[in-house]
């Protein structure tokens, strides 16, 4: 017979073990998370890389997600599932994370504050990460310190990126917005398993920043996803702006472009063009959808949302204008030296330069500058000089001027514009509010120079906490404790957010708040400054000659930089040299930032290396296949004739 002691013991192991794993059954079947405890010691449960749509593996390819199938038994749901194919995954080590890429990545994370009870009801906040549409992952964003603190569920998600993720030929073969379309999936699925979880279905907040910002503002406009969610908020990023929208035909070309390089393009039949870069490898799909872009239009890669009909019916600025989005509350803001970060740091000079180049020298002041006047047409001098009359201090002989009226365009024309126009229109046609905002604060543990105060990014850190990059400011020495500074800016915004995401509203809720944050309308152009310590001054109106600065970047003039491109065809299978070239000088380039960013890490450089190998071993070899193809039909043909 059992004694009494050993069946206690049995029970309290049985007890806890259920505690640190958790089982919910979903509408798939049952899923096995975690338990764990923040820093302070308040409990929350994870739920990790649970699958909400089925594989995207070649037949699956450029279409819209399809459901998961059901399975039986439990799942564990105790580990991040794999990123979707990119190629900065190599480097992903280095923020604390695995570097398993697949097309079988659809799948989502949920961390749930407190006990696990059907009947809390909680709000939902959705998270679209960003990365500019060719790198990013739901895995980079640990939700367990946001959700505690706020009594929230925090929900982060993978989808497409890239040409996986956006690739078009505005076409029935192929219309684009892959990654929306999974966006969608996930919603639903969270819209009918979040209530088992804890959480409110009917009251979902979307949120995300820089490209999941313009992920954001979609989802909240489009017919397809905005019955899905009550709120919305877009962080340094929009619908209308620089990186909102692609233009049909220039995603096609740059479609074309991408498949040249596979020797699948084909104009007359885009059909065959899809069906043929099914066939070909993702890593190598990945690989030349960052350098096409490069190579072929001098830009950095543009895979973008486009108007395909359907997941976006309308330009985003007509969808605002006629209401698309009303019925969703909206947040919408920026730092104040939003373009800091990506402008000191220029870019596209990775890709032509050996060394990395600063937005402060003359040289690369023109390059950039030369950027902005291939989205402009007509293209010439006018609108440089109509920039540099906007922002004297890019003509000043003094480094640091230089750079500082940098990042004041950088941040107007790639976050500020879009943003403000965002709200423009949400707030025309919608009764459910609407809010501007900027951050201003400069992390301690961050090393910008003295004139950068809060640059692209940096909103993450005091959102998700300190679990965010926590690896990563680790291995760099960035200080592992937050000061008192970065403490109550953290809290001052989280306030706002957490009382907007449960009522609509950032003043109303059980979070205190600074100062009254008053809508955005029209009349007032009211915008809110949230810092470390905020007062009467923190309410501010957007001046007219920042509303003409912004219109200025946003007038009818703007196309996107495929535009001007030319395009080059490979269909005779043989080596365009002028391509070729410049193919090899990317090529290279990125075997040197890859050395340089992964000096440390020889096992992940070598993995870079062997990609690109590949990927150039396949390209070659598929070259000489058809070639010979091509010499043995054309010798039958003259023996016929």
């Amino acid at each position: 017979m059992l004694s009494h002691s050993f069946v206690l013991i049995s029970l309290c192991i049985v007890f806890v073990t259920c505690l640190e794993h958790p089982i919910i059954e979903t509408s798939n079947g049952k899923v096995r998370g975690n338990t764990n405890n923040i820093t302070d010691g308040r409990i929350y449960h994870e739920f990790l890389g649970i699958p909400y749509a089925a594989s995207t593996e070649r037949e699956f390819r450029f279409k819209k997600p399809r459901p998961v199938e059901s399975w039986s038994g439990i799942r564990n749901a105790t580990k991040f599932g794999p990123h979707c194919h990119q190629l900065v995954a190599l480097f992903y080590p280095v923020l604390g994370m695995d570097d398993d890429v697949s097309e079988d990545c659809l799948s989502l994370n949920i961390w749930v504050p407190g006990e696990l009870d059907s009947g809390r009801k909680l709000p939902v906040m959705f998270y679209y990460f960003g990365g500019a549409f060719i790198l990013g992952t739901g895995a980079m964003y640990p939700g367990q310190d946001l959700a505690v603190h706020g009594d929230v569920i925090v929900v982060t998600f993978n989808y497409r990126i890239s040409a996986l993720g956006f690739l078009s030929t505005a076409h029935s073969s192929a219309k684009g917005n892959w990654a929306l379309w999974d966006s969608k999936m996930a919603l639903e699925w969270v819209k009918q398993n979040i209530g088992k979880f804890g959480g409110d279905e009917e009251q979902i907040t979307i949120f995300g920043e820089s490209a999941g910002a313009v992920m954001t503002s979609h989802s909240a406009t489009s017919p397809q996803t905005s019955s899905l969610v009550k709120r919305a908020i877009a962080h340094s990023g929009s619908a209308n702006g620089y990186f909102g929208v692609v233009k049909r035909e220039h995603i096609k070309k740059g479609t074309l472009d991408l498949a040249s390089f596979f020797f699948c393009d084909d104009e007359d039949d885009l059909q065959h063009t899809v069906d043929c870069l099914r066939e070909e490898e993702p890593e190598d799909i990945d690989l030349f959808a960052i350098l096409s872009p490069v190579i072929f239009a001098g830009t950095l890669p543009i895979w973008l949302p486009t108007v395909d009909e359907e997941f976006l019916p309308l330009p985003p600025k007509e969808m605002w204008q006629q209401g698309y989005g009303k019925n969703v509350s909206f947040m919408t803001g920026k730092l104040k030296d939003d373009a800091g970060g990506l402008i000191i740091l220029n870019p596209l000079g990775l890709f032509y330069e050996d060394a990395l180049s600063f937005a402060g020298d003359k040289e690369s002041l023109e390059f950039l500058l030369s950027l902005i006047t291939a989205a402009y047409k007509p293209i010439d001098d006018e609108v440089v000089f109509s920039i540099k009359d906007r922002y004297p201090n890019l003509k000043s002989d003094d480094f640091i001027e230089r750079s500082r009226a940098a990042v004041d365009m950088g941040t107007d024309w790639f976050f500020g514009s879009g943003s403000f126009l965002d709200a423009v229109y949400h707030s025309d046609k919608s009764d459910k509010g609407t809010y501007n905002y900027e951050l201003q604060h400069k992390m301690t543990f961050l090393d910008y120079p003295k004139y950068i105060n809060g640059s692209h990014v940096d909103d993450c850190y005091p959102l998700f906490g300190e679990p965010f990059l926590e690896t990563l400011r680790k291995e760099l020495k960035c200080g592992e404790e937050w000061k008192d500074g970065d403490i109550k800016f953290r809290d001052n915004l989280r306030a706002y957010w957490y009382n907007f995401v449960k009522t609509g509203n950032p003043n109303n809720g059980p979070h205190p708040i600074p100062i009254g944050w008053p809508t955005f309308n029209n009349r007032t152009f009211a915008k809110i400054r949230i810092t470390q310590d905020m007062g009467a001054s923190s309410i501010e109106t957007e001046s007219s000659e920042k509303r003409n600065l912004y219109k200025f970047f946003n007038n009818d003039l703007y196309i996107d930089p495929l535009q001007t491109a030319k395009s080059f065809s490979t269909k005779s299978y043989r080596r365009s040299s002028e391509v070729e070239k410049k193919l090899d000088a990317a090529i290279s380039n990125l075997k040197n930032i890859g050395s340089r960013m992964l000096r440390n890490a020889p096992e992940q450089r070598e993995k870079l290396y062997k990609i690109i190998e590949n990927a150039l071993n396949r390209r070659e070899a598929k070259r000489i296949k058809m070639n010979n193809k091509a010499k043995d039909q054309d010798m039958k043909r003259r023996k016929l004739s």
